[in-house]
């Protein structure tokens, strides 16, 4: 086996930065140098090889017998040129540039007749004394004379054969499997399926990996996008809802305060907790204002007038205080006004001797005296 390395620039005579979008490839075609007096030749079966992107490539190729050359041609951006053939002699093993390859003269074959290899297999077998195959050597197939379709043997062992086009193949075919992403006219293998299938499927769930699965995951609704579209329709945003008819909502507890969506048994029970058992005329705001007097400042106005007003306790008057005026001998803690005190000392003053003192005594003070004055009027308030 032989590797060969070179780029499409060399022999191809197009540039690798022209090598288009397309694929590009480099044939291998093994033929004759020489021609029997028969004017039998080998039969060209063609090996294609993909050059990289920019036009580089490195293939391995058979070594041919003495007197076979290969033939090599390019075809470049999937055939929108195609190189004239170059036919180099190719050593039987290493590795050699294409460019160093020696050209030799290409053949004249005059036209393809019965390929040579044919012509050796059948010049082996009849040396080797034929026979009907097994331990004694392949089955003879005869002189080969006259046209290909006389051939009854050859012709059999063509017919097992498929054809070129529309071949159909039994038993279990094969073919190289093309890298994955591959997309042309080569042969998918169960492998590059697989692999395809796999790329496909990728890291999707075990319960979601087929169509079928995923067609009802959908329900089995060819129009899944415009149903669900036309039902969302009908849905209220989360930011700012607009809703319609009698949306509902559960009753939050009494006395929640977040932002929990407040029904109307809950507007109800917070109304009927601040109402409590406030009487008939007093369970509206209008009510309670009007007993406020209307007035937005009523605590200030209370205040205020408190104020002005004297304590139970010890309170210290101001001004001309006044009191309602006791009944002449009145004797307990109503206050005694200036009228009524007036009074009191008129009626002791006439009741006392003329020319006798006057004393304003208190009850306890009068009581503790060991014996009163005759000629001293005692007042006791």
């Amino acid at each position: 086996m032989t590797t060969i390395t070179g780029d499409a620039g060399v022999g191809s005579g197009v540039a690798p930065s022209t090598i288009g979008p397309n694929k590009s490839y480099i044939t291998v075609r093994p033929v004759e140098m020489v021609t029997t007096a028969g004017g039998v030749t080998m039969l060209p079966i063609a090996s294609r090889h993909e050059l990289e992107s920019d036009g580089a490539f490195s293939i391995q190729v058979d070594p041919l017998p003495d007197g076979f050359a290969h033939e090599f041609q390019f075809i470049i951006n999937g055939g929108e040129f195609t190189s004239p053939p170059r036919y180099c002699e190719v050593p039987t093993s290493g590795t050699v540039a294409f460019k160093d390859l020696v050209d030799v003269t290409p053949p004249d074959h005059g036209g393809w007749g019965v390929p040579g290899w044919i012509a050796d297999l059948i010049a082996l077998v009849e040396a080797g004394g034929g026979g009907g195959g097994g331990e004694g050597g392949p089955a003879a197939w005869g002189s080969i004379t006259g046209p290909m379709s006389s051939q009854t043997d050859l012709a059999a062992a063509l017919a097992a054969l498929a054809p070129k086009a529309s071949p159909a193949l039994t038993g279990n075919p094969t073919a190289p499997t093309p890298s994955p992403g591959d997309n042309d006219t080569s042969i998918a293998t169960t492998a590059f399926v697989a692999t395809a299938i796999a790329a496909l499927i990728s890291s999707a769930p075990g319960a979601l990996d087929t169509l079928d699965e995923l067609a009802a995951a959908l329900g089995d609704d060819a129009n899944f996008a415009a149903t669900i579209t036309n039902a969302l329709a009908l849905k209220a945003p989360l930011a700012s809802p607009v809703f319609t008819g009698n949306p509902r909502v559960p009753t939050a507890a009494p006395g929640d305060a977040s932002t929990t969506a407040a029904s109307t048994a809950f507007v109800a029970t917070a109304i009927a907790a601040l109402i409590s058992s406030a009487p008939g005329a007093l369970d509206t705001l209008d009510e309670l204002a009007a007993a406020l007097g209307d007035d937005a400042n009523f605590a200030a106005t209370i205040t205020n007038a408190l104020a002005l007003k004297a304590s139970l306790a010890s309170p210290a008057l101001t001004g001309n205080p006044t009191a309602p005026t006791p009944a002449p001998g009145d004797n307990d803690v109503s206050i005694a006004t200036t009228a009524f005190v007036q009074t009191e000392l008129t009626g002791k003053a006439g009741a006392a001797t003329p020319g006798a003192a006057l004393a304003i005594l208190t009850q306890s003070a009068y009581d503790a005296l060991s014996s009163p004055s005759a000629t001293t009027a005692y007042i006791i308030p």
